[in-house]
C-alpha cells in the first residue's frame, strides 16, 4: 500500500508505504538501515538519519516526569526522566526486589584484575581511556554484554528500490521495483555498562580507607 502527495504540477512523491511484511515505511522504500527514513514493525522500529539533526526527540511540556519507560513482561525495569534542569537514566535497585544480600569481601584483589587502557577508536582515531569488554568481563561480568568474538546475521539491501516516475499525462515512465535483499554474517560486538563497576570501585576504596585508619591509628 502506497501513499502519495503532489504539489502543483509536479509528480507525485511517495512519502509512506506498508509493505507485505506489514512494516510501515516513512521517507524510504526499503528496511535497510542504510537508507534514510523510518521503519515501524510490531518487533521494532529503525530510524536513520543522514542529516546533522537528532533522530528522535523527546519533549516535556512544562512538568518533569519519565520520558521513556523500559518494560519487560509488563514490568517496569527502567526509565529516563526529564526536569526542568536535567536527565536522570534510572534502573531498578529498590531494595523490595533483592534477597540474600551480602556484604562485598576481595574488593582490593578483584579491582586489581581490571585492565584500564587508553586506546583509539578505529571509526575516528579519537583516543579514550577505557576497558576491553572482554577483559572486563573476565571480574565484572554483570558489566558486559554479549560474547567475545560472537557474530550475528544482518539484512542489508543488494539492489536499491526503484520508484514508480510517471509523465504528466500520468502515465508510467519507469516501474516500482522493490529492493532486493540478502543476510550476511557480521560482528556482533560486545557492549559495557561502565556504571555496573561502580560497586566494585566503592567496595576497594573502602577497604583501601579501612587500612589507612588503621594504619594512622597505629602511627
Amino acid at each position: 500500500m502506497l501513499f502519495f502527495t503532489q504539489s502543483g504540477g509536479t509528480n507525485a512523491a511517495e512519502r509512506m508505504r506498508i509493505d507485505t511484511s506489514g512494516n510501515v515505511l516513512v521517507g524510504k522504500t526499503t528496511t535497510s538501515v542504510g537508507t534514510a527514513g523510518t521503519v515501524i514493525h510490531p518487533m521494532q522500529t529503525k530510524i536513520t538519519n543522514n542529516a546533522a539533526t537528532p533522530s528522535l526527540t523527546t519533549n516535556q511540556l512544562g512538568w518533569g516526569g519519565v520520558t521513556v519507560e523500559f518494560l519487560y513482561t509488563g514490568t517496569r525495569k527502567g526509565y529516563i526522566e526529564t526536569t526542568s534542569t536535567a536527565v536522570a537514566y534510572v534502573t531498578s535497585s529498590d531494595y523490595r526486589l533483592k534477597e540474600d544480600v551480602q556484604a562485598m569481601s576481595g574488593a582490593t584483589d578483584r579491582l586489581k584484575e581490571l585492565k584500564p587502557v587508553n586506546f583509539a577508536w578505529k571509526s575516528d582515531g579519537s583516543r579514550v581511556d577505557g576497558f576491553l569488554a572482554h577483559e572486563a568481563q573476565a571480574v565484572v561480568p554483570e558489566c558486559v554484554t554479549g560474547t567475545k568474538d560472537a557474530m550475528k546475521d544482518e539484512e542489508y539491501e543488494v539492489t536499491a528500490a526503484i520508484e514508480e516516475v510517471r509523465d504528466e499525462d500520468d502515465n508510467i515512465t519507469t516501474e516500482a521495483v522493490e529492493a532486493v535483499m540478502g543476510t550476511r554474517s557480521v560482528p556482533d560486538m560486545q557492549g559495557i555498562d561502565q556504571s555496573k563497576l561502580v560497586p566494585l570501585l566503592t567496595a576497594a576504596l573502602q577497604e583501601a580507607i579501612a587500612r589507612i585508619e588503621i594504619l594512622e591509628a597505629g602511627a
